[in-house]
Parts: structure tokens; sequence; C-alpha cells
């Protein structure tokens, strides 16, 4: 009896030791569930499991949980951060973009697509992996288009999947299942930040732009001036060579009823920065504001929503964090930008703000007047819901925060704009998903600048309902000292050749560089040809038009004409002049042969700028860039289906710089412009918002 009595006792002992057991597991298991606070990666319908750990081949575990769904579904940022890594050319294990958030931690995506739409043979190539920008070291948003689901690497044969990954700081990957489960569902892609040292002439509109340089206002400082490309209105933009609209550093966060609501300092925050913040709360709390930080103004639909908005500028020693305090417990949502161009002894140009009681789709902040140039306008917009909300179409979305509580909601959207003139800006109108009661908020915020001369121009050089795209020039074309902006008429517009003065001002009524009948768009010049001391308008005729080029004086009297290549080559031609040289290049069709003349249209030299197999046609342009006394340099791009190469050539075809300012894997056409001593680039139509670039200097 004693001996079996022991028998039980070693049993549930055993027993007791094995639930220990068990419950030490699982609860080690539910430490180890780390929960990150992300967007969900893939857009549309997915499915996916808790296959963490999983074995695979040669003795590994899987790392992440694969999302299942279907080839060229969108894949977006789960964090605000950067890009940390982007594998190109295409490794064994397939496209991947590894993204790194504000505390370190990494989010990978494995498994992009490699495939031509409806294959799967694997040509793809980065174009079809991956979205706009995608570089390492480019700021991303949290919703934003980052690439396409697919199966490359070693997933080919298997379904189209993302392959998903949280690492912490260390590189120890950590189960993300639990994360995606809690992830924020987003229906549609967010816009990408402006990139560093970007300028955005038009926005999000994907048209390509011509850009030139010249000097505007008789300083040191080059300027330059945009067109837009084809399907782009005839809308001239000029801009100081030191304001662009940067991208601010950013941090978003919302509460789960609290009478409190934390909000990190921004990525990048330095001594000096100017930061602007914005706290939506459900109901009508009293709010305290952190330690420095300054109210511009508070609206409120009483009972039920409160935007404010606040600026402090960065000390040396500033808190990892700001808490807003509030009078109750409430649900809020809010964020900081912070600028690092902003004047900070006096930031706020002006301010306004519009409550609508009404539920509606549309959140509307009223216009302001601005009585300088070169601000930063901001936008906020809050609804009293769970929803998305876009930005208006010509600002730049920041962040799009919403509660994600079950009952009251409130969301917040911060979005941005360079106001290069003095004026009116106009009424602003973000959209959300659901109709409920809004506020909107619009600041004018002012930018540094040391080129107080320049005054940025805005006008049409043509009718506004004119969609051909225009070609832009920058020349001294009267000798006063002052560039001039000569525009030419894209596809469709006929040869219709202007002048302006550098706030928009037309110079007479200009004139037909060809027969009025030729609609295949011009390509336009300006440098002085003959050493006169006033620059001469030179152009070369578009698509169809044959190889020919003609000089002009600023009041349409023809000087020169000759044919560049043979005169069967209907290809379309660019031309680019300084200094007693004209430089050509052809079309589209042509090869990338560079000719150079001097002032009697002799030609001088010749070279091949690219491969002499490539017929995408090239872009050129002719400036003092190292001042040399053996006259102006070359400087090109590719015209369309090539990738982002651009290069400085002596006038004898001697290589001397190459600069690549947009992702290697990008194909498609680019613009280039130069003046003394600067060149800017700028991506042509197709596929991306036009961007404008230095480049080869």
């Amino acid at each position: 009896m004693y001996m079996r009595r022991q028998r039980i006792l070693a049993i549930f002992a055993l027993a007791g030791l094995l639930l220990n057991s068990v419950s030490s597991m699982i609860v080690a298991r539910a430490q180890a569930a780390e929960v990150r606070a992300i967007v969900f990666p893939v857009l549309g319908s997915t499915s996916f499991g808790n296959d963490f750990g999983d074995p695979r081949s040669g003795g590994r575990v899987h790392e992440g949980n694969d999302i299942l769904g279907a080839k060229m579904q969108p894949l977006i940022s789960a964090v605000d951060g950067e890009i940390a890594y982007v594998a190109y050319p295409e490794p064994d294990w397939g496209f991947g973009v590894y993204i790194r958030d504000r505390d370190g931690y990494q989010y990978r995506y494995l498994h992009m697509n490699n495939d031509t739409p409806g294959t799967d043979d694997g040509r793809g190539g980065g174009m079809l992996a991956y979205a706009p920008d995608i570089m390492p070291g480019n700021p991303v948003v949290k919703g934003q288009l980052i690439g396409w689901m697919g199966d490359s690497g070693n997933a080919e044969g298997t379904r189209s999947h993302l392959h998903f990954e949280i690492r912490q700081p260390g590189g120890n990957p950590i189960n993300p299942y639990e994360s995606l489960l809690a992830a924020e569902r987003r229906i549609a892609a967010v816009p990408r930040p402006p990139m560093p040292a970007e300028t955005l002439p038009y926005g999000e509109l994907e048209v390509g732009a011509a850009v030139a340089v010249g000097n505007f206002d008789n300083t040191p400082t080059m300027e330059f001036v945009t067109g837009p490309g084809p399907g782009g209105g005839p809308h001239v933009r000029t801009f100081d060579g030191n304001v662009v609209l940067s991208s601010p550093d950013r941090s978003s966060d919302h509460n789960h009823t609290s009478q409190s609501l934390t909000i990190s300092r921004p990525l990048g925050l330095s001594s000096g920065d100017v930061m602007l913040a914005a706290i939506a709360t459900r109901s009508s709390p009293l709010i305290s504001a952190p330690f420095g930080w300054i109210m511009v103004r508070n609206d409120v639909i009483s009972g039920n929503l409160t935007q404010a908005m606040y600026t402090k500028t960065a000390s040396g020693n500033e808190p990892s964090s700001y808490t807003w305090t509030f009078s109750q417990a409430v649900v809020a949502s809010g964020g900081i930008l912070s600028f690092d161009d902003v004047d900070a002894t006096n930031p706020v140009e002006a301010h306004g703000g519009e409550v609508s009681e009404t539920p509606s789709f549309n959140i509307v902040a009223p216009a302001l007047t601005t009585r300088s140039p070169n601000m930063h306008v901001v936008g906020f917009f809050s609804s009293a819901s769970d929803t998305h909300i876009r930005p208006p179409q010509d600002m730049t979305e920041r962040w799009d925060e919403d509660s994600n509580e079950d009952t009251l909601n409130v969301t917040i959207e911060a979005a941005d704009m360079l106001q290069t003139t003095a004026g009116n800006t106009g009424t602003k109108e973000a959209v959300a998903n659901n109709e409920a009661q809004s506020i909107g908020q619009l600041v004018a915020l002012r930018i540094r600048t040391t080129a107080l001369n320049f005054k940025p121009a805005s006008f049409y050089a043509y009718a506004p309902g004119f969609i051909g795209g225009i070609d832009v020039a920058a020349g001294d074309v009267d000798g006063d000292g002052v560039d001039e902006i000569v525009t030419a008429a894209g596809p469709g517009g006929g040869p219709h050749v202007r002048i302006f003065k550098a706030d928009g001002t037309p110079v007479g009524n200009g004139f037909m560089a060809y027969d009025p009948g030729f609609v295949g768009g011009v390509r336009v010049s300006a440098g002085d040809v003959d050493g006169d001391g006033k620059a001469e308008i030179i152009t070369g005729a578009g698509p169809g038009g044959g190889p020919h080029v003609r000089v002009f004086r600023a009041d349409g009297t023809p000087v020169l004409s000759f044919f560049a290549y043979n005169a069967n080559f209907r290809g379309g031609i660019d031309v680019g002049a300084a200094d007693g040289t004209i430089a050509t290049g052809p079309g589209v069709g042509g090869g990338p042969h560079v000719r150079v003349f001097d002032k009697s249209g002799n030609i001088k030299s010749e070279f091949m700028a690219y491969d002499p197999l490539f017929s995408g046609g090239i872009r050129v342009a002719t400036a003092e860039m190292r001042f040399s006394f053996s006259g102006p340099e070359i400087v090109t791009s590719p015209a369309s289906g090539g990738g982002p190469d651009f290069r400085m050539f002596s006038q004898t075809g001697e290589q001397l710089d190459q600069v690549q300012a947009f992702e290697e894997w990008w194909i498609g056409g680019f613009e280039i412009g130069a003046g003394d001593g600067r060149t800017m680039v700028a991506s042509g139509p197709g596929g991306r918002r036009a961007s404008v670039r230095a480049g080869p200097q």
C-alpha cells in the first residue's frame, strides 16, 4: 500500500512538473509576442497564418509570416521611417526592401515581383518590383506604396506572397503575426513624401517637367524655371536655387480614451528647427500643452470635436517625447512636423480655421493671404470618425492618424505645400472616406532665404486649356544682365515661341519658329551665339519636323538655319546653346549622337554620349560649368527608355562627370538644364510625379 501511494504521489508530482513547464512555455510565448503598431503591408484581400518558426530547407526556420495574395498586389510601408536596403540587382532570394523605423526596428519585404504582368518570366526588373524613390536613405511614410507582390528569388514556383519580417534593433526577428492581426488596414496608398533636395513643381501630377537654369535677379545665385511635359498645362514656375519644398520630419500618434496624448520627438530634430503640432480630440476638453509650446489657434465644435495647433522652436536639449494633457478623458490623435528651413524668429505669417457641423466627406480649410513669397503652407484636417483622409490635390501628405477606437473616434491629416508667391493660397479641401463633422486649419510658415532679391513667379505661357506641355529656356535676350524666360509649345500647340520677364510679364507676342501648321512641338534654348552680349533663341523641331535647327533674335528675326542630322530623320532634336556654341541631340530613333556647331552652323565636334545602340533619344544643355578656356560644357540625359544617367562632357566629347539622381532601375525619360556652374535634372512623363533635382556640377 505504501509503495502504491508513493507511485501515485510520484505521478502527481511529475504531472505538476509538466504543467509548470507548459505554463512557463505559455507565459514565455505570451511575453515574446511583441506587438508593433503598424499599417498592414498589403492593400486588398490577403490570407496569412502564424508560420513563424516553421522549418525550412537547410536547417533554417521561417523568420517571418507569408502573406498570400495576387501578383502585382500593392505593398505599402508599415511604418514611418526610412529605406535601409533595396535588393538590386535581383539577388538569388529575390527582390526586397528593408524599412527602418525611428525606434530602430526593421520591416522586411521579400519576394517582391520580378515578372512582366501576365507572365512568370522573371524579366520584370526593378520597374515592376519597386515604386518610385525606393532608394536607401530616402524617407517613407506609413501607407506609402513601396512596390508589388510577387514570387521572386527562391519563391519561384510558389503562390505569390509577401514574406514579411519584423526585426529588433539588434537584428533578432520577432513573430509579426500579432502585429499583423492588430494592424491598421488601408484601402489606398498615400502619396510619398518629397525626397531630400527635391522640388515638386506640379505636386503629384505625373506629367514630367522641362527645366532650365538662369539668373533671374542679377545675384550670384542661379535660379531655375520649369514647364510641364505633355499632359500638363502651360504652367511656368520659377524657383530660388536655395528654396525647395523640404521634407519635414514628422511624428504622430493616438491614445485610447485618456487624459493625455504623448507624441515622440520627430526623427532628425535639430536645435533651431521649428516644430508645428496639431492635436484633435473628441469632445471639447481644455488642453494643456507641454512646456515651451505656444498655441497658434484652437477650433471647437462644442461637445464633439476640438482641433488645436501649436508651435515651438527646438532647443539643443529636447525631450524624447511631448505630452498634451486634457481636462477629461477623451479620444485624441495628433502629430508634430519639424522644419529646418523656417524662420525661427517669426515663423507664422498667417493662419485660419473652419468648422463644419454638418457631416460631410469634405474637410475645408479657409484660404490665407500671405504678404511675402516663400511659405510652407501647412494644413491640418480632422474628422469625428475612424476614417482615412486624402490630402488636397496640390498638397503633400505628412501623416494620416486615426484613433482606431471601437466607439468614439477622431482622425487627423497633415499636409503641406510650397507657396513661392505672395497672395491668396486658395481654399484647401481634404476628403475623408466617412461623412462626419470636421475641422480644417491652414497656417503659413515663413521660409528662411538669403536670396531676398528673387521673387518666384507662376504663370501660364499659353492658353490654360492647352495640355501639350511646354519647353523652357533662360537667357538674357536684351542684355540687361537679367535672364528672360523663353517658352515653346509642345506637341499639338503649333511652333509658337514666346519670351517673358522673370515675373511673367510677356515681352512682345512671340513668333512662329516653323510653319504655323507644324504641330510636332518645339525644343528651345537661349544663348549668346554671335558674341553681341545678347542671347539668341535657338529652336529644334519636334518629332515629325526633321532635324531642323533655327536661330532667332529676340524680335523673331531669323539669323541662321541648318539641319543637324540627315534631313530624312523625323525623330525631332533637342538643342542647347552658350557662348558661340550650339549643341544638338537626336530624338527617339536617332542614337545618342551629340553634335557641336559654331555660330555659323559648322560642325566643330561630335561624339556618342551613351552606348551607340541606345535609340531612346537624348536631351542636351550647354553652359559654362567648369569655367575653362575650352568653352562651355555639354550635359546630357536620356530622353526616353533610358536610366537616370546624367553626364557632362567637354566640347570634344571627354566625359567630365556622371551622376545618378534617381533610382538606378528606373527606366524612363529625363530632362536636363544648365546655367553657369549649375545643372538641374527632371523626371520626364510616365509613371512618376514631376521631380526636379541637382545634376552633374
